[in-house]
């Protein structure tokens, strides 16, 4: 860890032993190379480091951020499929389909609805 982080272990050794612990409680244990690898992607995982210019995360960055590694990519959400013109065209075309969503205000004629069908139109 002292390697991955640039951290001076006779200045910060209790830091450091704390930090350690934490990563060997973690089930399963953080190994070094897991270290390694964290401190090669540290920019893509600590994305504002880099805009700090930094090159080497903190022992507590390591501590909280290091969990990622394992985590992976986080999963998409799936969308709703896209509606492209085709298909609007298509669905218009089927008298199965109720069209009063596509209707525009005021009904399919631009009028608002009889309110009584099929009484005489004054």
């Amino acid at each position: 860890m002292a390697e991955v982080t640039g951290s001076d272990p006779a200045l910060t050794g209790a830091l450091l032993g704390s930090v350690s612990a934490s990563l060997a409680g973690a089930d399963p244990p953080y190994t070094p190379d897991e270290v390694r690898e964290f401190g090669r992607k540290f920019h893509a995982i600590c994305t504002w480091a880099a805009k700090d210019r930094r090159e080497r995360p903190t022992p507590v960055e390591l501590q909280n951020h290091i969990g990622k590694l394992r985590a992976g990519r986080p999963q998409a959400v799936p969308l709703r499929p896209v509606r492209v013109a085709a298909d609007v065209e298509s669905n218009m075309a089927r008298p199965d389909l109720p069209m009063a969503a596509t209707d525009p205000p005021g009904g399919p004629h631009g009028r608002p609805p009889d309110p009584h069908p099929g009484d005489p139109e004054p």
